[in-house]
């Protein structure tokens, strides 16, 4: 069962809040009519705290762009600060794949080339001014591989296959739940707490009129467009495995514009408002909630059903952590 949608939903945003396990799981399966005519069009990203803003990690209020855990946390103000911060951890990021003998994604040996620092400083600074947008096209490769390996980047996860969404929103949950259980008053808040699973129209986010069109006219600052970023799945097993796809939200700003960290629903919403087009454009996101109560019995069903932590994460350690994960529902009644 699901409650209805509130009409103080955000624009461009449905809201369905879920009582079981069981209904919220067959919400998401591709034949379910919330999805519509066209079922591949969606995109999915789990939470497992419904709180949690549709923000990249580099963007995240307080989350310092300095990589190295002795140095002094920055948190940049600035567009221009923001920029130089990024490219100094895929800089770095580049020459460590390289030191290892591994392909810099989307260069190669490119990135050692004569010529190629100059070039790369000419179009940081193109991005600074506002004449492009950032992120740089050609580092969308290198930037991928670099958030699917852990570093800190302004691009956001999402998949194609909805379980994977619910999988990760349903793990966080119930691990709350079971911290809350062994530690009593002294653990994690889970009362009125919900996971939530967020879902992305890619085929009208294309549609939707952005502030610049691209040909039409020359950008301004604090124009952008958010896209979807998908990279070779051969060339990483995990994304492979978790149907993985990226979303970047690409801006044109001057340096001392102030570093944007609103959400990217908040944002696509406030675009939908200003074109009128909220009655045309009521359903850009659905994002599907379940209390926290639910979170073990989800998580067992997903297991039934193949989604577990070594489908996500393929190998020996894959298969290991699935089986220790087993606690956190073991105990839950079929």
């Amino acid at each position: 069962m699901a409650s209805q949608p509130t009409t103080s939903d955000p624009i461009g945003v449905k809201v369905i809040t879920f009582k079981t396990a069981e209904s919220f799981l067959n919400a998401l399966g591709r034949r379910n009519r919330l999805w519509g005519p066209n079922p591949e069009a969606w995109l999915f990203r789990g939470h497992g705290d419904a709180s949690w803003p549709l923000v990249p990690t580099l963007l995240r209020n307080g989350v310092s762009c300095a990589i190295v855990p002795l140095r002094r946390p920055m948190i940049p103000e600035s567009h221009l600060v923001q920029v130089k911060a990024e490219y100094a951890i895929l800089n770095e990021y580049a020459h460590r794949l390289a030191q290892s003998g591994y392909a810099i994604p989307g260069f190669g040996s490119q990135w050692f080339a004569a010529g190629f620092d100059a070039e790369i400083e000419r179009r940081l600074f193109a991005a600074i001014s506002g004449e492009l947008p950032w992120l740089l096209e050609e580092f969308l490769p290198l930037a991928a591989s670099a958030q699917h390996s852990g570093l800190p980047t302004r691009l956001l996860d999402w998949s194609i296959a909805p379980l994977s969404a619910a999988y990760f929103a349903a793990t966080h949950a119930a691990r709350q739940m079971v911290d809350k259980a062994e530690r009593g008053k002294d653990g994690p808040k889970v009362r009125g707490c919900h996971l939530a699973v967020w879902a992305l129209d890619r085929f009208l986010l294309r549609r939707l009129p952005q502030q610049n069109q691209w040909g039409r006219g020359k950008p301004k600052p604090g124009d952008f467009f958010a896209a979807e970023i998908s990279t070779p799945w051969s060339d990483h097993p995990n994304i492979k495995a978790q149907q993985g796809v990226f979303l970047l939200c690409r801006e044109f700003c001057i340096a001392e514009t102030p570093v944007c960290r609103d959400p990217i629903d908040v944002r696509l919403g406030s675009l939908i408002g200003r074109l009128g087009l909220e009655t045309k454009v009521d359903k850009l996101f659905v994002k599907l909630m379940l209390p926290y109560s639910q979170a073990r019995r989800l998580l067992r069903l997903l297991h039934i059903e193949g989604f577990n932590y070594s489908r996500l994460f393929p190998g020996y350690e894959g298969v290991a952590k699935a089986l220790l994960e087993r606690r956190l529902f073991d105990d839950v009644a079929d």
